[in-house]
């Protein structure tokens, strides 16, 4: 909230790493420099409420990514239409490996420039295994080339971490506001409410504390809502 931008992950830093991984893998072949673009995309990960907020209708995402409801969800808006360069918003395909396969293999026995192979590589990007349908995801997606990349990173829209074993991981800033386009902030979205988990745990302090901030954003637009 304080920085007022979300990190998008370099692709080759997912945990999973069959992800676009396996889909380059099978391209390689037909376009060699594969392995130094896949360094240039980014990506951060929402799921659409397109239910009202509950933890029935939204169990999955309480439970595996917010702590069994502990924890709270963040509800952004699209404040920028269409988006910055570079930019793609996505659903993600669920496909089984085979289907995968069956994709790539016709994708790599047709000749296709590799400017094509290139921009296609968001969407190959955005394919998951059905294990992964109930995150039910759709991908904010960032694709700058490696001069974008140079020249951005001197306007600190890019930054790093140390990884476990001391290794950059690099990010990409996706700035967000509370209220569009103030403070000359360029965003991509608006946060509008923060949802918080039935069974977060507040004490005196903390209770305290919401009582004096949530005053503060709601005259900036954000609202605090508990699950039920």
């Amino acid at each position: 909230l304080e920085s007022r931008y979300l990190r998008a992950s370099n692709y080759t830093q997912f945990i999973d790493k069959n992800e676009l991984l396996h889909a380059l893998s099978i391209t390689k072949h037909m376009y060699p420099g594969i392995d130094e673009k896949k360094k240039y995309l980014f990506a951060a990960c929402f799921t659409p409420l397109d239910k009202p907020m509950s933890y029935e209708n939204y169990s999955f995402h309480w439970e595996n990514y917010a702590n069994n409801s502990r924890g709270v969800a963040l509800e952004f808006e699209i404040s920028r239409i269409p988006l910055k360069a570079f930019h793609y918003s996505l659903r993600v395909h669920y496909l089984s490996a085979s289907d995968q396969n069956d994709l790539l293999t016709q994708l790599s026995s047709k000749k296709i420039l590799d400017v094509v192979i290139e921009s296609l590589f968001p969407i190959l990007g955005s394919i998951k295994e059905p294990s992964f349908v109930n995150e039910r995801e759709i991908r904010l997606v960032y694709n700058p080339g490696q001069e974008t990349l140079r020249t951005e990173n001197q306007n600190k829209e890019f930054d790093f971490n140390l990884g476990r074993d001391n290794s950059i991981e690099y990010f990409a800033k996706l700035p967000f506001d509370f209220k569009p386009r103030i403070d000359g902030v360029d965003s991509i979205m608006t946060l509008k409410t923060v949802h918080i988990g039935k069974e977060a745990e507040i004490n005196d302090g903390q209770r305290t504390l919401l009582e004096h901030i949530i005053p503060i954003y709601d005259k900036r637009g954000v609202q605090f809502k508990w699950v039920s």
